[in-house]
This record gives C-alpha cells, structure tokens and sequence, in this order.
C-alpha cells in the first residue's frame, strides 16, 4: 500500500491537472468540467486518495473554474464508482502480502504437508523393512502435526493404554490401515479437498492388501480423511476420519473420547 501513497509526480500532474485533457474541444468549459467529473472521477479520486494532495485538487479545480457543485459531483461519482475498486485491490493486496488466497486463509498453507509425514512413517513401518516402527503418536509428532485439541484428547486417552499397563497407546490396532497386519502399502496417493472454512480436508488412499491375494477385495483402496486446520500459522491434523467394514465412519478424536468415558465408568480397584 506503500507505492500508492507515493505516486510519481508525473502520474499526478496526468491524472489531476490534465484530467480535461481528452475532453473534446467542441464541449463547452463547463459541459466538459461535468465531463471530467463522471469521466475522468476516478482518476481526479484516485490521485487524491494516494497521493494525499487534497490542496492541489483545490487549486486544479479553481484554476478550470470547477464550481461547488461540480467539484461535489466530482466526489459522488468517484465514491460510488472507485472506492469500491479500491477497497477490493487492498484486499486483494493485503492478502497477496500475507500469502493468503482469496478463497480463504486456510486455502494457502500446504495443508497436506502433516498428512504426508504420517503417511511417510506409515508406509515405512508396513514397508518389512528392519527399520524400527515409527509411532505418529511420539511426543515430537504430537507437537509438530497435530491440533491442540487432538494432543490433548490423545494425552488423555494414553492414561489408559491399549494393551497393558506398561503401554504407550490407547490403540492396539495401526488407526491408519485400520488393523493389526497389512502388506507394504501401494499406490499411495495424499489429495487436498477445497477447504471448507478453517478446515480443509485431506484424503490418503492406498492398497494394504495386496500380498494377501489376488481377489477383488485384496486389491481394493482404503481411503482415510485427514482434517487438515491451521495453528500458528502452520497446518496440523484436527482429525482423523476412518470407513469400518460396515461402511461406518469413525473419528480418531471421537474414539479417544470414548475410550477415556468407558475407562472413567468402571469401578476404581482397591489400592
């Protein structure tokens, strides 16, 4: 916004106190002052408004004998045609220089960038490799992809681990390929949906079946739907949305609730 408070000189002395200048001759002083005022409004507008020189706008008007009335018709026609232009370019320019997107803040950020971290350590410990399994649920994670709220319903969620007392995670089944087992996982592909408000959604599909057999339902896609929002100004996982066997969909946020309500329902062991 900067450059339009500082227009060059020139462009003033074209748009202010020449702004009669393609009137055609033929038009009477005043017709052609008229003229100026709905023709050329804008531009009289926009040099006054960025270059701040209300004073010279005064003058150039005197000097072309502009009465009352036409200097005011001046401003009505400009306001009512201009000022709209101009608050829609700043708000295009103040979005440009945030990098954001009109279509939404939550637009511009790589919303997939969280959904491919986990992604990545998914495929590497489904990989039958001999590398050492990588928990998306590890501290670091947890502080680098996931939303506040998920952390802290995971956090409470992990009072109560899965398989035993010693254990780290509420879960004993992999939330990604929805179970225990799965062959290396194929043709994975990581799509961002359009984002709906501050959430946008981000869909992981991959075959984990395949070195099960050749029928139809070993080679079928699983699809998991990432809810992608923005913290600090960087994305992270607010969700994630699983279809069961039964065509039911499951959110991961969800179960961790639930699994604190069942745990916090039954009768407390005597010490």
């Amino acid at each position: 916004m900067i450059f339009f408070m500082y227009l060059p000189r020139v462009l003033w002395d074209r748009m202010v106190l020449d702004v009669g200048y393609k009137i055609p001759e033929r038009y009477s002083t005043g017709s052609r002052e008229r003229k100026a005022g709905s023709g050329g409004a804008e531009a009289f507008l926009l040099a006054v408004v960025c270059a701040g020189r209300m004073q010279d706008f005064e003058t150039s008007a005197i000097a072309k004998a502009m009465d009352a009335a036409n200097v005011a018709h001046v401003f009505r026609t400009a306001y009512g045609t201009l000022m709209p232009r101009l608050a829609a370019a700043a708000f295009f320019i103040s979005l440009s220089s945030l990098g954001l997107s009109p279509s939404g803040a939550y637009a511009t950020v790589d919303a997939a960038a969280p959904v491919k971290a986990v992604m990545d350590a998914t495929v590497a410990n489904w990989s039958g490799g001999d590398s050492d399994w990588q928990d998306i649920f590890e501290a670091s994670k947890l502080a680098e992809l996931y939303s506040k709220d998920f952390v802290e319903k995971y956090q409470a969620a992990a009072k109560f681990p899965a398989i035993d007392d010693d254990g780290i995670s509420p879960f004993d089944f992999d939330v990604i390929v929805g179970g225990q087992d799965a062959c290396p996982l194929e043709d994975v592909t990581i799509t961002p949906q359009a984002p709906a408000g501050p959430i946008t959604e981000v869909v992981a599909r991959f075959k984990k079946s395949t070195c099960m057999g050749t029928a139809a339902e070993f080679q079928s896609y699983t699809s998991v739907r990432f809810e992608v929002t923005q913290s600090d100004g960087k994305p992270v996982i607010d969700d994630i949305l699983t279809v069961d066997d039964d065509g039911k969909t499951n959110s991961l946020k969800d179960m961790m609730e639930s699994i604190v309500k069942e745990q916090q329902a039954q009768p407390q062991q005597p010490q």
